[in-house]
């Protein structure tokens, strides 16, 4: 999507998100977006399924309440960024910076290259764990652990999830209002 175009889809989504005429949802289902600018964009329930994010600075963006389900958001920039009651199920986070984002808390990165990120779904006050195209409570998590081959791979597994657990007691971080440290 050539920039202009872009910039055109978000100022109809401001006009939406304000209530005023001439406002329409973005809507970049499917869109190659990969490389875009989109710093400081009031993306809040934009829907943004299956879109090619690679290597986009997405920083200090509010993406509240979007739907990111299966997009490629590998190499972007999401520093900042507001992703509370975010849908990223399904949706490849490897090697984005996500220093200091609001609603998505990194855990650690597994030997294998997993990244493992805690995410808190306000609709059922839960707690869910993110790596790879998994996303489960923890508990459910520890439950699929069983299906691993590897024992080191589940072990390795089981620990991350003991310390996810220990790092939101840890911090006290009962609700998606609670900024990760």
């Amino acid at each position: 999507m050539k920039t202009e175009e872009l910039q055109q889809v978000i100022a109809k989504h401001q006009k939406w998100l304000d209530g005023r005429e001439g406002g329409a949802r973005a809507d970049f289902r499917d869109c190659d977006l990969s490389g875009s600018d989109l710093r400081n964009s009031d993306l809040r329930y934009s829907n943004l399924r299956n879109s090619d994010l690679r290597y986009s600075n997405l920083r200090n963006s509010d993406l509240r309440n979007s739907d990111l389900r299966y997009s490629d958001l590998r190499n972007s920039d999401l520093r900042y960024s507001d992703l509370r009651n975010s849908d990223l199920r399904y949706s490849d986070l490897s090697n984005c910076d996500l220093s200091n984002c609001v609603g998505l808390l990194f855990i650690t990165q597994r030997s294998d290259g997993y990244q493992f990120f805690a995410m808190y779904e306000t609709g059922t006050a839960t707690w869910m764990i993110r790596a790879g195209c998994q996303y489960r409570t923890i508990e459910s998590y520890r439950e699929h652990t069983k299906s691993y081959k590897c024992e080191k791979k589940r072990s390795e597994t089981l620990l991350i999830l003991d310390y996810a657990e220990l790092i939101i007691k840890d911090r006290g971080i009962t609700d998606a209002d609670t900024k990760p440290i």
